[in-house]
């Protein structure tokens, strides 16, 4: 969501045609799928597909190099699903958001200037500050968030915009909810028994060329 907001805004060669919606040209920017003779990510590295309850099976990340396709897409950047990283089917590490942003931009358009920073709740360089100078120069974030409250973290969210008001929200894309929904949220660290608290963010900024036109209909929510 965050790469397709930067095409919509200007950069328009990270997705082929158009990513207001996700099509299946966005979905192969998202995560490529071929042929067995023409392998992309899925064949690559969703397949065997394995889950939480096996060990990782190997795929092609295993060694040796060289026998699978090369890097085309933000899942292959984020090394999603590799065997190798011990990430089963759909799972990524947060410390790959920021290098897989940058690698992607870059193999997309290298005249593009791509930066990524991470921040945290625990140390305070995730703060309510920090979300308003995203939100207000129209960059948004992610957010890696404890959904149900259990003490563990489980869901990747992005962030669009911060209201407030008798308490501090910040309002996100959950991918669960129908694609026009804002979830609104209380901006609070992790905590046994809170739902949607924040373990920490990524924020990400992207110059180049291009001027970054933000359209009226596009602007942030706040």
């Amino acid at each position: 969501m965050i790469i397709g907001y930067y095409d919509l805004i200007g950069f328009s060669s990270l997705y082929k045609g158009s990513a207001a919606t996700q099509t299946s040209d966005v979905d192969q920017g998202i995560a490529s799928e071929r042929s067995a003779s023409d392998p992309g990510h899925y064949e690559d590295y969703s397949l065997p597909m394995d889950t939480y309850s096996d060990n990782p099976i190997p795929d092609k990340s295993e060694a040796p190099a060289g026998d699978e396709h090369t890097s085309d897409c933000v899942a292959d950047f984020m090394q999603t699903s590799f065997s190798s990283r011990d990430n089963f089917y759909g799972w990524s590490w947060s410390t790959d958001i920021s290098p897989a942003f940058l690698k992607y931009v870059q193999y997309k358009n290298s005249s593009y200037i791509a930066e990524s920073s991470t921040c945290y709740m625990s140390n305070n360089s995730l703060n309510w500050t920090v979300l308003k100078r995203e939100i207000d120069n129209n960059r948004p974030m992610v957010f890696l968030v404890d959904s149900s409250g259990n003490g563990y973290t489980d869901h990747f969210v992005a962030v669009v915009g911060y209201r407030e008001g008798t308490e501090l929200e910040y309002g996100c894309l959950d991918t669960w909810s129908p694609a026009s929904t804002v979830r609104w949220c209380t901006f609070t660290g992790m905590s046994s028994g809170h739902n949607w608290g924040v373990w920490g963010g990524w924020s990400f900024s992207l110059t180049g060329k291009t001027k970054l036109m933000v359209p009226q209909n596009m602007l942030l929510l706040q």
